[in-house]
């Protein structure tokens, strides 16, 4: 109801007049946040309430200041705040919003299972060929099963020495399976398990330097 007279005004014709036409400015004038327009609302201010909308899942403040204090490269972040919050552009969901488009939520790759997010990154046969890869070359005490859980819930390993490199691991090895993909999609590359799992590792090991 606040909005709705700003807009109204935007439709109005105002032919012949001097008055300007509502901006983006205006509009963040009327919408508050803590007693304040969201122009000048602080980032603190908006955290707190961006925060009030985290999943239950995920509802765990500590986790997210791991999350966002670990040393990994900035892209491999993105891909992985994306599987945290259920994100991630899957055939079942393009199947689910745009049906037209995508008539079918099957994986492109083996088009034997619907292709949700699990099976995005951890289900498909070629994805699980990248991560027996990796695995077997830097964790082998580690599984799958364990980077699921620290990728699509925040739950972190424990304390110890190979912590590190266990959220290196999962973050730049989701982040190469991520590119991958789209490289598959809209450049037609073919998806080689073997060529990213090596992308992957020189990109792992790049950044196992910062761990010591």
């Amino acid at each position: 109801m606040v909005l709705c007279p700003w807009f109204i005004s935007c439709l109005e014709h105002r032919p012949f007049t001097d008055t300007p036409s509502p901006d983006l400015s205006s509009l963040l004038s009327l919408v508050q946040l803590d007693s304040t327009s969201l122009g000048k609302a602080s980032t603190r201010s908006l955290q707190r309430h961006l925060h009030l909308q985290v999943p239950s899942s995920l509802n765990l403040s500590v986790q997210w200041r791991k999350f966002w204090s670990v040393a990994i490269p900035h892209h491999c972040r993105t891909v992985w705040c994306k599987m945290l919050w259920d994100r991630t552009p899957t055939r079942k969901r393009l199947n689910l919003f745009i049906p037209r488009r995508f008539l079918s939520s099957s994986c492109i790759f083996c088009q034997d299972a619907t292709e949700d997010q699990y099976h995005f990154f951890f289900g498909c046969s070629i994805n699980q060929q990248v991560w027996n890869v990796i695995l077997s070359h830097f964790c082998l005490a580690w599984n799958l099963a364990e980077i699921c859980l620290l990728l699509t819930r925040g739950s972190f390993p424990p304390r110890s020495s190979h912590q590190g490199l266990w959220i290196i691991l999962s973050a730049v090895t989701a982040k190469a399976i991520w590119s991958a993909h789209w490289k598959f999609v809209f450049d037609d590359q073919p998806f080689l398990s073997g060529v990213v799992a090596q992308k992957a590792s020189t990109v792992i090991e790049k950044h196992i330097s910062t761990l010591a």
